[in-house]
């Protein structure tokens, strides 16, 4: 990949622990608790919640354990919080061992002054002009068996703007085809009720199986999610695998198995199925050796294919396990198609410093393995970053910071075997998406990214300020497409007596190859979520 080496050592360097950064020190003053996650349930995948509690982790105020598999369930160390004096102290709440309880109901608003953005905010799609959403429901626990229906409702207006003039008529998506990813969903106001973060589940005897809706976020990254992320929230599935990981002598081995229906956006339909419904498999699983604490090892796969007429069964489930070349044929004889990646994980606990790095294909290597091995970058997208907590773990105040860098590009390859964008395929044409919204990341799909931001963590809050960049490339060596986004926001999380508020203030600027294409955009997001 394009200056990986480079990216690789800025990384390092930038990451290197100070001496002492892992010491205790006596907090100047008792913290007021904090009213964020009274409940396991709010620590979802890609949340507020979870994002502490993965500070909390390298500060050695929560057990070490797998990160690259969440949603997050009963055997995992952050469904039980972490403990002794932090920042938010009080905040994270052990989970009942049997009754039911209220979900705390969310509320939030998004506007966007000059075209539709909406990333990593779940099954709402946030276009031009106002979106507003609320969740609530309802949570418990009957020994092994693990409840919780939180729905969300979600509007918008969904006002017009100038798309960019990209093949696919009005609602064009971000390449020639083989994606159903449209600029815009509708050509007026629109919403829908979502099952949003709801689920049943069984854990017993260290493993566990159910069926959920709830956002999903497989590997190690905290800004891209390249196989699932919370980007459109969770496609309806049933899952089974380990509830906690399990000992195998020399470490823990940790994973998960899925299956699921991904259902089309319809905005390409004109009245025909040519995008039909697809069945989405997948699995992932985490390796953390024993002599080498905070390092954890893993690998996904994921297949699509046209829903089978039948019904999915064993047949579809079992592609899982087949070679990685040639291709294969799925359910039905109908060509499917394959993404998978391997990755790595370290946060030394106590340490406060954790670097990650996650490689992914698209497609079956097209000869055979030896294909993989002479020509890796070919439909590949290679993600890496860094995350370092500054502040002792018992000290009232932790500032963060972390960096990710992405890069999906078209290669040189394009000159001799064809190439595209990861997410998109000639038969599976719908990609993988899930009502025109991606199920993975933004940044690898445009090809380019890259974050870097600072927050502090203290009794009364978050405080943030962020930059990032996003490319919209096209399938094409270079893949320049129509430029980036370059945005700049400032965000805040506040705890009160009467409940949690949120704020997140922004611009982002398409800034394109040719001026006709440039825009800007102002990103006004708030929420509300009381107290209990």
């Amino acid at each position: 990949m394009h200056g990986a080496a480079v990216h690789l050592a800025l990384l390092l360097v930038a990451a290197w622990p100070l001496p002492g950064q892992g010491s205790a020190q006596q907090a100047s003053r008792e913290r007021a608790p904090g009213r964020l996650a009274r409940r396991w349930s709010e620590a979802a995948a890609g949340s507020e919640a979870e994002r502490y509690l993965r500070l909390a982790e390298s500060a050695g105020a929560l057990p070490g354990s797998p990160w690259s598999v969440r949603a997050f369930g009963p055997g995992d160390a952050a469904w039980r919080g972490p403990t002794g004096r932090h920042p938010w102290a009080g905040a994270f709440h052990a989970p009942l061992r049997r009754g039911w309880w209220l979900v705390r109901p969310n509320a939030e608003g998004v506007y966007n002054s000059g075209f539709a953005l909406s990333q990593h905010d779940g099954p709402m799609w946030a276009g031009r002009g106002g979106t507003a959403a609320a969740s609530l429901g309802i949570a418990g626990r009957v020994g092994p068996l693990t409840f919780q229906v939180a729905p969300q409702l979600w509007w918008t207006q969904n006002r017009d703007y100038a798309l960019l003039p990209i093949a696919g008529g009005r609602f064009g998506d971000f390449a020639s085809g083989g994606i159903d990813l449209p600029q815009r969903l509708a050509t007026g106001a629109l919403g829908r009720v979502d099952p949003g973060e709801s689920f049943v589940r069984m854990d017993l005897l260290g493993l566990t199986a159910g069926v959920s809706s709830a956002a999903e976020w497989w590997g190690p990254g905290v800004a891209s999610g390249v196989m699932f992320s919370n980007n459109a929230g969770g496609m309806p599935r049933v899952f089974a695998g380990t509830s906690r990981p399990l000992n195998v002598g020399i470490g823990t081995v940790h994973g998960r198995v899925v299956a699921g229906r991904l259902a089309r956006s319809g905005v390409f339909d004109n009245g025909s199925s040519e995008i039909s419904a697809q069945l989405l498999t997948g699995m992932i699983g985490v390796f953390r050796p024993r002599p080498l604490p905070g390092l954890e090892l893993g690998a996904t796969r994921l297949f699509h294919a046209d829903w089978p007429t039948a019904g999915p069964g064993w047949r579809d489930l079992r592609i899982l396990w087949s070679p990685l070349a040639p291709n294969v044929i799925t359910s039905g004889f109908t060509p499917g198609n394959q993404l998978a990646s391997v990755f790595a994980r370290l946060a030394v606990p106590g340490r406060g410093v954790e670097l990650y790095l996650e490689f992914a294909r698209d497609d079956h290597n097209s000869f055979n393995n030896l294909d993989l091995i002479t020509e890796p970058e070919h439909d590949a997208a290679l993600v890496m970053g860094f995350q370092r907590r500054l502040g002792a773990r018992e000290a009232p105040v932790w500032w963060a910071v972390r960096g990710e860098t992405t890069n999906g590009r078209m290669t040189h390859l394009d000159r001799v075997r064809a190439q595209v964008l990861l997410y998109s395929h000639g038969a599976q044409i719908a990609g993988h998406t899930l009502r025109g919204q991606l199920l993975g990341s933004p940044a690898v799909r445009g090809g380019s990214g890259a974050e870097l931001g600072v927050d502090r963590y203290s009794p009364k809050g978050r405080l943030g300020v962020r930059w990032w960049r996003q490319g919209l490339a096209v399938s094409r060596e270079g893949g320049l497409g129509y430029g980036a986004l370059q945005a700049l926001e400032g965000s805040m999380l506040r705890f009160t007596a009467a409940g949690d508020l949120s704020l997140r203030v922004g611009v982002v600027a398409r800034v394109g190859v040719s001026r006709a294409y440039d825009a800007t955009n102002v990103q006004i997001a708030a929420g509300w979520r009381p107290t209990h």
